[in-house]
């Protein structure tokens, strides 16, 4: 992953996060939750949007996670390939965590994906 590309999310121990997704998009959009050790333990792949209302389970202590969004770009022809999107945290309250991703396009408007992660 590459740096200013992704957030990082820490879930104090006995919380959870519920995330809210939405896409903004013509083009195909991907958003993965890694763990600590940058395995892969959420993916969405869509122009649609992604299932709401999931959530990464309490634990005894506290957990980090990565994420980070990546669009789908169509060339080099026939097979294209998914880049990594640009990733913008638009406002924190301390509980609530909004963050934008802006695709390849690079129009700057961060709502390609957005992502509001709710600490409870």
């Amino acid at each position: 992953m590459e740096r200013g590309k992704y957030s990082i999310i820490t879930i104090p121990k006995d919380k959870k996060a519920e995330f809210e997704y939405t896409v903004n998009a013509d083009r195909p959009q991907g958003l993965a939750i890694y763990d600590f050790n940058h395995i892969n333990i959420k993916e969405y792949l869509s122009t649609d949007n992604f299932p709401s209302n999931e959530s990464i389970q309490r634990t005894d202590h506290d957990a980090t996670y990565y994420l980070a969004g990546f669009s789908f770009y169509p060339a080099p022809i026939p097979n294209g390939e998914w880049i990594q999107s640009k990733m913008k945290i638009e406002s924190s309250d301390g509980h609530d965590l909004h963050i934008g991703f802006d695709d390849y396009m690079n129009d700057g408007d961060y709502n390609d994906i957005v992502v509001v992660v709710k600490i409870n």
